[in-house]
């Protein structure tokens, strides 16, 4: 008052009414949980609870997913025990996302008699659930155990959803698959020029595994990676040389020591040329000597990428990895990269 543009000469006595002695209240301060969240993941969110003047009281803190017809299904609840004067809690929920969609939830805790208000016990939230998965066709023309060491390597990740057949019957449209492994095809009765053209078209990935059932003049064909020409059916017992000056992902230092110590594969006894243009990650070492010869190596093509595996045998890998380490962590790690 004694600021006011007013012609005043009366003394102010100004008066406060009210109490300001903090209500009793019980409320949800914040919630904290990511926006995005991925299909078949468990969601972490933190709930931050405070009260004050709600001694030897106890609530629940309840956490409803809301259904599409406002209906509330349980997914986890929590008792807190209140204590006299402030009271902060921090409280951690765990949120299983088995549907894709854009997901409601509401955190709730139970009323209790004497809070100023009700209103603050509820906040509702939203996590965009999504489908990451990568779809990958595993084709071959015939039965191998590679097959199966490849397929348990993928689906160790989550993300990955592996759809094993035989070519010839082979009939998904193959416009929904992000990758496509080829093991020994072409082979020496199977033409999959026309398949690999359809790939061309819709930019899909590819990675191409060669072996003894290998058509080398179709593989040479389908891919400009590498070419080879046999000097004979025999195969090469051949280890594996990380070359240092790849560059198109990383491999971690341990990864690359173990390599050159994992189990032979069988390469093509063969003349091998690279084209200028690929990336060599592993060269064949045969016994002691190293050797330009590729055994797997990478193509940017622009709007998709190529792989070449030449040799069979990844089974002995993987199993050597568990004879080693009691896992298969390595031999994953590389399949996934």
């Amino acid at each position: 008052p004694r600021f006011a543009n007013f012609d005043l000469s009366a003394p102010v006595y100004p008066v406060a009414l009210g109490d300001t002695t903090p209500d009793r209240d019980l409320t949800i301060v914040q919630v904290y949980s990511n926006n995005i969240a991925y299909l078949g993941d468990q969601t972490g969110i933190q709930v931050d609870i405070s009260a004050f003047n709600l001694p030897n009281r106890s609530a629940t803190v309840t956490v409803s997913a809301v259904e599409d017809g406002g209906g509330l299904e349980t997914v986890d609840q929590q008792v807190i025990r209140l204590s006299e004067g402030d009271f902060f809690t921090t409280l951690d929920f765990s949120l299983p996302q088995d549907r894709v969609g854009l997901r409601q939830y509401r955190i709730s805790v139970t009323q209790v008699s004497g809070e100023k208000s009700y209103r603050n016990n509820r906040k509702d939230f939203y996590i965009d659930v999504i489908d990451a998965r990568q779809i990958i066709a595993l084709l071959y023309d015939h039965i191998h155990p590679d097959i199966s060491a490849i397929k348990s390597s993928l689906e160790s990740n989550k993300n990955y959803q592996v759809e094993a057949t035989r070519f010839r019957d082979f009939k998904e449209p193959i416009a929904s698959f992000d990758l496509v492994i080829l093991h020994q095809l072409p082979g020496k009765r199977t033409n999959i020029a026309p398949f690999v053209q359809r790939l061309d078209e819709l930019q899909i990935p590819r990675i191409f595994i060669l072996g003894a059932q290998s058509n080398y003049r179709l593989v040479n064909q389908v891919q400009d990676l590498m070419s080879y020409t046999p000097k004979s059916n025999a195969s090469n017992d051949v280890q594996a040389d990380v070359n240092s000056s790849f560059s198109l992902f990383t491999l971690p230092e341990d990864l690359q020591l173990k390599l050159r110590q994992f189990a032979p594969v069988q390469a093509p006894f063969a003349d091998y040329q690279v084209n200028p243009a690929a990336q060599v990650l592993l060269s064949q070492r045969i016994g002691k000597v190293s050797t330009e010869f590729p055994l797997l190596l990478f193509k940017d093509q622009g709007d998709y990428k190529t792989a070449v595996f030449a040799a069979e045998g990844l089974w002995r890998w993987r199993l050597y990895d568990f004879l080693q380490h009691d896992d298969h962590q390595l031999f994953d790690l590389l399949l996934s990269k």
